[in-house]
């Protein structure tokens, strides 16, 4: 009988370790492992969100810094159109400009006036509204050949400044030939730009 409570105690020995490891188990799944797999999948779901929000701004600073280099380059170039209409202060440009285009070609001033200005508003480039002015400008130049003239006409077309010949004259004498120029050229009003 003894064999036989000896035999007991350990099963109950053996079973008491083997539920008290079964319990820990399922503690430990209950506690640790499920709880640990739902923040692992909600961390994962958290990554896929955060690296989709991340592709979709990496996308927008690229079109970003497109739009900026586009921007540089069209503020630049407004800069470039702006400076073609000049102020009221460097109208006298406009003439030093025509009296050089002639003189380049080989004219030889027989006179030259200025004219009256009209006005009109239109936008610059920063978006404010300014008054565009124009100016006649009329001179009459010898040149000694027709392909002298020529060159001023296609000078004139490629100058910085905005010049519209708008008539001419020409009367020959003794080998060369006279014109009559009259030009219109246009400015604008002083505006405080910011920076222009």
């Amino acid at each position: 009988m003894v064999d036989a409570n000896k035999k007991i105690q350990q099963y109950y020995w053996i079973v008491s370790v083997i539920t008290a490891v079964i319990i820990i188990v399922i503690l430990t799944v209950a506690f640790v492992i499920t709880p640990t797999f739902k923040s692992i999948g909600q961390v994962n779901t958290e990554l896929k969100e955060k690296k989709e929000t991340l592709s979709v701004k990496e996308k927008k600073l690229s079109k970003l810094k497109e739009l900026k280099v586009k921007e540089d380059e069209l503020k630049e170039q407004s800069r470039i159109v702006y400076r073609a209409i000049p102020t009221k202060k460097e109208v006298g440009d406009i003439f030093i400009e025509l009296n050089a285009l002639e003189t380049d070609a080989g004219g030889v001033f027989s006179g030259s006036k200025g004219g009256s200005s009209s006005a009109s508003s239109a936008s610059n480039a920063e978006g404010s509204v300014s008054e565009i002015n124009t100016l006649s400008y009329s001179s009459d130049v010898a040149f000694p050949s027709y392909g002298a003239f020529k060159k001023l006409l296609s000078d004139s077309e490629q100058a910085l400044r905005f010049v519209h010949l708008e008539h001419f004259a020409i009367s020959s004498s003794e080998g060369s030939f006279k014109v009559s120029l009259s030009y219109k050229a246009y400015y604008r009003n002083q505006i405080n730009t910011g920076g222009q």
